[in-house]
């Protein structure tokens, strides 16, 4: 195969990834190589003229952000999308993400080595057109693009520490609940706001968590709900809809399901609580680490000072910021699913298990 073909076939392989992407996202991004070749989800246009024309009326005088593809080393081109009101930091590292995955899926020959790079910002399309002819594109991940001194493009700082596209992904997923965690969150409306399939959200997620997304999303609603049970004073139905339930009974159903207690008698059982540390699984829970390993973890790296001490050869935390056991009948307790074990935590492998509470209390009972 000549080069010609090559960049041909390289073109249709694109203009498939942009219908997926308007498919999924309704979002009408455009792909342009050096040789200025100007694909969108509709057509292929290899006259450079005509491309810059095209381009040209469809972008006007807007901000552009530039998504470089690299192809086996080699930068291909730009996927460029216009700038706009929705269009933040957090917005850019999905979008990058997303791109990312649905090149991967959209080009034929799984053997390339596929990458889409952080965005720049474009500020001029014109001086745009020339860099891109003058082949100086790659300075693009180095420095500003510079212009009778002033600046043609610049990189915002997208750095997100995962070693994997897959885990970059589950981690936005996880970060998205902790947000939205009193909404109706569903496979369909988070996929979504992601930038991603639901079937490919719903097995990476399986596979990164170690259970569905539905069943992470109801136990995280439920250990809201606990936590509102035990300090507010909020009603059933309040509590309810505050964690994203449409109906009272589903609620109370699922929460019984989870706990083996109906919300009223896991208000009256622990109405003695006072403080809840709530702990739920992210992507550094380690199927070889205890319930006790998470847990000092997560109390070190928050800065939240905890004592320790043996009881029948195991260890307790027996403190945890300024809350301990030195008064008659108070002391810490842990949930593990919602529920509480008999076992000590050091003893209860993390596995599989999704949510750790530290529940303090001023009557053990």
């Amino acid at each position: 195969m000549d080069k010609t073909d090559k960049t041909v076939n390289l073109l249709i392989q694109v203009k498939i990834v942009l219908k997926n992407i308007f498919a999924i996202s309704q979002r009408k991004i455009i792909f342009l190589n050096q040789s200025l070749n100007l694909v969108d989800k509709d057509s292929i246009i290899q006259d450079p003229n005509l491309a810059r024309g095209h381009l040209t009326s469809l972008i006007g005088n807007k901000t552009l952000y530039g998504f470089p593809l690299i192809r086996n080393y080699h930068l291909e081109g730009f996927y460029l999308l216009p700038n706009s009101k929705s269009t933040n930091h957090h917005f850019l590292v999905l979008f990058r993400n997303y791109l990312d995955n649905v090149t991967h899926y959209g080009f034929q020959q799984n053997t390339e080595q596929l990458l889409v790079l952080d965005p720049v910002i474009i500020y001029d399309l014109q001086i745009f057109f020339k860099v891109l002819t003058l082949k100086a594109v790659q300075t693009f991940q180095k420095k500003p693009l510079v212009e009778n001194n002033q600046p043609v493009a610049e990189i915002p700082q997208l750095t997100v520490s995962n070693p994997s596209r897959i885990e970059k992904i589950v981690e936005s997923t996880i970060n998205y609940i902790d947000k939205n965690i009193d909404k109706n969150l569903t496979l369909n409306n988070v996929a979504q706001a992601l930038y991603v399939s639901p079937s490919y959200l719903s097995r990476i997620f399986k596979k990164c968590v170690h259970t569905t997304f539905i069943n992470y999303i109801n136990m995280r609603k439920i250990a809201r709900a606990q936590e509102n049970l035990l300090l507010t004073t909020d009603s059933i139905s309040q509590i309810s809809q505050k964690t994203g339930f449409a109906q009272s009974s589903y609620f109370t159903k699922l929460f019984k399901q989870k706990t083996g207690l109906t919300p009223l008698k896991f208000r009256k059982q622990y109405a003695h609580i006072k403080k809840i540390y709530t702990l739920s699984r992210n992507l550094t829970w380690q199927p070889n680490l205890s319930v006790y390993d998470i847990s000092k973890a997560y109390f070190s790296q928050n800065n939240i000072d905890f004592m320790i001490r043996n009881v029948n050869g195991y260890p307790y935390i027996y403190a945890i910021a300024d809350l301990d056991d030195l008064q008659k009948n108070a002391g810490w307790i842990y949930l593990v699913d919602c529920e509480q074990p008999s076992t000590p935590a050091s003893k209860i492998s993390i596995n599989d298990k999704l949510m750790i509470q530290w529940l303090y209390t001023d009557e053990i009972f």
